[in-house]
């Protein structure tokens, strides 16, 4: 069972972060050689090894994994020129919302962690904030910024 009930998969991140047609970018596919590489390469450590990725590809690369990790998925691999992810999964129970592993800074998650929101709950009968990626939530807009 996944971890994390996820909003999107590898490849539409890909889509948003790269474009549609993202397995022919130019981008994605220096990306994957990039990847290919240094996977194979001898053990150089990654900090060494990033520093000859372009800073335009290796921002975009940032946001894919980052937004990936959110979404339940990780330890990304290449196989026959494509980058495939592996899925955070969990032996039984309900997933989680992509907050669990959401990296942004958030009043509505220290709120959860904290225990405030029971509280504001139990106490007071205040629901949960929106989540930041909710539709009507205005926060929206930010979330589709960020990528």
């Amino acid at each position: 069972m996944p971890y994390i009930k996820a909003d999107k998969t590898p490849e539409e991140v890909l889509e948003e972060v790269f474009g549609i047609l993202y397995s022919d970018d130019k981008e994605y596919l220096s990306m994957c050689d990039y990847l290919l590489a240094f996977k194979i390469g001898k053990c150089v450590s990654w900090d060494e090894y990033r520093s000859k990725i372009p800073d335009n590809i290796l921002t975009k690369w940032g946001k894919v994994q980052k937004e990936c990790y959110r979404q339940g998925y990780i330890l990304d691999k290449i196989i026959d020129g494509k980058i495939y992810w592996s899925m955070i999964v969990m032996p039984g129970g309900t997933p989680s919302d992509i907050c669990t592993l959401c990296e942004r800074e958030c009043r509505r998650r220290e709120k959860i962690n904290s225990g405030e929101a029971r509280i504001l709950l139990d106490r007071y009968g205040i629901h949960e904030e929106k989540r930041c990626w909710d539709k009507g939530s205005g926060l929206e807009q930010l979330v589709d910024n960020l990528l």
